[in-house]
């Protein structure tokens, strides 16, 4: 009845080499896998991807010969590990169930101080106050000194987020009504699980509550949520 009864794929992308954006070198890791009635597996293939920026390669050799460990940093949206699978499987009756998994390790914030030190325009990341101490329970993701001396500058990008996970579901049905007209029935259900995602964070470093999550809209940080709906085709 089905051509397919089952069809499974995942990515997987591992980032070896981030140069704030000028330069990306990662790994990309892609299985898919297809079974039908006589049992047949698909292929896996894997690669090397690079991307680069060309309006900001120019840069690249300035970055290697005059590197100052504070002034360039990975990328905001950088994250290390990242990993995507979907599957789909056809059932009897015309129903089918088809899910998907999202896999983030976080990305990176810049954290700031309010003021323009000497009037400097743009986001501040020079002390001038006494030392601030970040919070323990953020030190695990600080990429910086746990004490901002007076005088000292810090990391750009040096404040990581949470991981993400998020599973979303969905049930289907076909009604066939006769000729080419059929209905499609549909019940998904987003982040199934109702993991705690958060797309922002206190980015403010003399906050009380720097570096905790804030609210975030997106479809990737909503808790656990769903919808009925129906499709017509003719």
């Amino acid at each position: 009845m089905f051509e397919n009864l089952l069809s499974l794929a995942l990515l997987f992308e591992e980032t070896l080499l981030d140069l704030g954006g000028i330069l990306r070198i990662g790994l990309t890791f892609v299985l898919d896998l297809s079974a039908n009635r006589a049992a047949k597996i698909g292929a896996c293939v894997a690669g090397v991807e690079a991307a680069v920026d060309h309006q900001l390669a120019k840069q690249l050799g300035r970055v290697l010969v005059h590197h100052d460990a504070g002034e360039y940093s990975r990328s905001g949206d950088f994250q290390r590990d990242t990993v995507r699978a979907n599957g789909i499987m056809n059932l009897p009756w015309s129903f089918s169930v088809s899910g998907s998994y999202l896999y983030g390790s976080g990305t990176y914030r810049n954290a700031t101080l309010n003021g323009r030190p000497y009037g400097k325009p743009g986001t501040n990341r020079l002390n001038l106050g006494g030392p601030i101490t970040i919070p323990a329970d953020v030190l695990d993701r600080w990429d910086g000194p746990a004490v901002i001396a007076t005088g000292s500058v810090w990391p750009r990008n040096a404040l990581k987020g949470l991981p993400l996970h998020k599973v979303d579901l969905r049930v289907s049905k076909i009604i066939r009504m006769g000729g080419d007209l059929r209905a499609t029935l549909l019940a998904e259900v987003f982040n199934v699980f109702n993991w705690k995602n958060y797309g922002n964070y206190n980015t403010q470093l003399d906050s009380p509550t720097f570096g905790q999550p804030t609210a975030a809209s997106g479809n990737a940080y909503t808790p656990r949520s769903g919808q009925l709906g129906f499709r017509f085709e003719f």
